[in-house]
């Protein structure tokens, strides 16, 4: 009977442990939400490349581009954003020690940090398309382009926040913006152009199809 009660008590202590598991768990994922938030805006490296970004939108704006212009102009501010600041999500130092010593699910810290930064990103690339989008001539299906736009920044992000660790902030932003940069070239076009190197064509090939680059959401 004691070894019963014993054991009947331990189950009511772990129940209780685990509603309390489970009543901490909103409380820690808004705190990684807010982290994301502080890990991207406060970075000097986020904060210069919406500078520029802004700097771009007024151009494009002002040469009355049209759709599928303002469209890879907001894949590659959007693309460039997200990679600079999915590098420092899970960046080796103080992010990726706070995100070890979380008392939560394993994918709680990335997954947070990716939806605050996404928070910034998405309404800055978005807020950038509309004012093209307004000195642009033809209509756009803008709530299609809203989640072309959501889906790759978040893909993009993802991809280089999981590459941060094993690369570094640096590698994998540096990676990151690459693929913005050159991913808008379709894999038939970059398996001409490295025809003569086979074995670094079938590389950059699988590298194309795995990551995200922008020719997938053209």
């Amino acid at each position: 009977m004691r070894v019963l009660s014993r054991r009947a008590r331990a189950g009511r202590s772990g129940g209780a442990a685990d509603a309390a598991a489970w009543r901490v768990r909103p409380l820690a994922a808004k705190a990684e939400v807010v982290l994301g938030l502080q890990l991207v805006t406060r970075h000097r490296t986020v904060r210069l490349a919406a500078l520029l970004a802004v700097g771009i939108t007024a151009t494009v704006a002002a040469s009355a581009p049209s759709v599928d212009r303002v469209t890879q102009v907001m894949l590659w501010i959007g693309g460039t954003l997200a990679a600079l600041a999915g590098s420092r999500l899970l960046a080796s130092g103080p992010a990726l020690a706070a995100a070890r010593m979380v008392v939560a699910p394993w994918w709680l810290p990335p997954l947070g940090r990716l939806v605050g930064a996404l928070c910034t990103i998405v309404p800055a690339t978005l807020g950038a398309g509309v004012a093209m989008l307004a000195a642009s001539h033809g209509a756009a299906p803008v709530a299609r382009l809203a989640g072309v736009v959501t889906v790759y920044t978040a893909a993009v992000a993802a991809v280089v926040m999981a590459l941060a660790p094993l690369l570094g902030a640096t590698g994998a932003a540096s990676l990151g913006v690459l693929t913005v940069w050159l991913g808008g070239a379709f894999p038939s076009t970059v398996a001409a152009l490295l025809a003569a190197w086979p074995g670094l064509g079938r590389a950059v090939g699988w590298a194309w199809w795995l990551l995200p680059p922008p020719w997938r959401a053209r």
